[in-house]
């Protein structure tokens, strides 16, 4: 009974903590779209850069998702689309990752992604000129590891009660 106990608060902990998680997401990119809107405006694409309504390039400038992740926590970063792929000030999203194929058609994507080699819970949303063409991208993400563990600790707590209870 014990043992049973334990499988299902495992997969209980697991299945709540994707859900939370993926609450958590939707509500960070909701913040981050109003942040970006709040930094700079409706952003365009100009020669070959992401611009705010200004004229002024986006590339370089931190300030928007340096207040995102201390204001909401987790990951952001603003990706502009150059040619055929989408870049941000050091790296790029490319063809192989999971959320290209959505993101090029203007969807978002909510999902995993592996983020400096490392596992995370991610979401992408497209950034669209006024003729509802991509120039960029809007990300946020969390870490898996610390979900798991958390998921874990909570889980030897249960084997523990289960091996006393045992006993």
């Amino acid at each position: 009974l014990s043992i049973a106990n334990y499988l299902q608060a495992s997969k209980s902990m697991q299945e709540l903590d994707t859900s939370l998680t993926n609450k958590n997401l939707k509500h960070n990119m909701s913040i981050a779209h109003t942040y970006f809107e709040e930094y700079y405006g409706s952003a365009s694409y100009q020669n070959g850069n992401l611009v705010d309504m200004n004229g002024n390039d986006i590339a370089g400038d931190t300030k928007m998702v340096d207040a995102l992740t201390a204001d909401a926590g987790g990951e952001a970063t603003i990706f502009a689309k150059s040619g055929d792929d989408f870049v941000r000030v050091s790296t790029t999203l490319g063809k192989s990752s999971l959320a290209y194929a959505d993101v090029i058609q203007g969807k978002n994507y909510l999902g995993p992604a592996n983020i400096l080699d490392k596992p995370h819970l991610t979401a992408y949303d497209p950034l669209l000129d006024n003729n509802g063409q991509v120039i960029g991208l809007l990300f946020v993400g969390l870490s898996q590891s610390e979900s798991a563990a958390n998921i874990q600790s909570y889980l030897n707590e249960i084997r523990n009660t289960a091996i006393l209870a045992i006993m």
